[in-house]
């Protein structure tokens, strides 16, 4: 695995680890080198109910089945973390059950800054500063991840506790014109990397490149801050975007759902 891989996928366990901290009702166990959430909706999504391998020493069989008993006490199914490099003994275990990933997703870097992106006309950037923001940075992620399959309440459970991220370790970005927030991403800021998560942009305003300027916007942020390396995990969609501005894939995940 490299350097990269290993510092993003520390930012990703902070991200889930946050991810709990915006819901209200979430439960969060790390113990014995698993970590479970179980989120305040029962929708099996890799942030909300979720089991991450923390202890590579952990057996597979020990890790599925433990996660496994965790989500039957809740009542609820469950997103598994594969990740390149580190889980190909649970991918094993999994395949062997006949069971096939549900979503894979190339991680994909950047360290060199792009060119500074010019805002197009009427567009302002904001820095959400207040519970409205982060409230109005919902209702465009509630809209861009319906079409995906993430039903808008979702979306919103998973930001129930907008005022908990506001934070100096994350920062989240707004795309306004005339008022109305058009497209929203975030960067969390961990372990000398920034991740970037939860790029979305309203569905009537596709095709405006305002997803690959947020992205833009939000690397030169990171580097601003003093990070060498930022991250991501693409989407199918989402992948040739972000390599037309210089990202390059190395490893990624898979989400099988139990």
């Amino acid at each position: 695995m490299s350097v990269a891989c290993a510092l993003f996928n520390r930012n990703i366990v902070e991200a889930v680890l946050e991810g709990v901290r915006w819901q209200r009702g979430a439960l969060v166990v790390e113990e014995d080198g698993l970590l479970l959430v179980a989120g305040a909706e029962d929708f099996p999504i890799g942030y909300g109910n979720c089991a991450l391998r923390m202890d590579p020493a952990l057996p597979a069989e020990d890790c599925i089945g433990r996660a496994e008993d965790f989500f039957a006490e809740q009542g609820r199914g469950f997103s598994l973390w594969v990740r390149e490099g580190l889980d190909a003994d649970i991918e094993s275990a999994l395949a062997a059950r006949g069971l096939k990933p549900r979503v894979h997703s190339p991680w994909m870097f950047l360290s060199d800054a792009p060119p500074v992106p010019e805002l197009p006309a009427g567009i302002e950037l904001r820095w959400a500063d207040s519970v409205a923001d982060i409230e109005d940075a919902t209702g465009v992620l509630a809209e861009a991840y319906a079409p995906t399959g993430l039903p808008a309440e979702i979306t919103r459970s998973l930001f129930a506790a907008p005022e908990r991220l506001l934070h100096p370790a994350l920062r989240v970005l707004l795309l306004r014109e005339q008022g109305r927030v058009l497209a929203t991403a975030q960067l969390l800021c961990t372990h000398g990397m920034g991740g970037i998560y939860w790029v979305g942009t309203r569905p009537d305003c596709g095709r405006r490149g305002l997803g690959a300027l947020a992205t833009a916007l939000l690397v030169r942020e990171a580097f601003a801050l003093g990070l060498p390396r930022v991250g991501l995990h693409a989407t199918p969609m989402g992948q040739p975007v972000y390599a037309r501005l210089g990202f390059r894939v190395d490893g990624g995940h898979r989400w099988y759902v139990l």
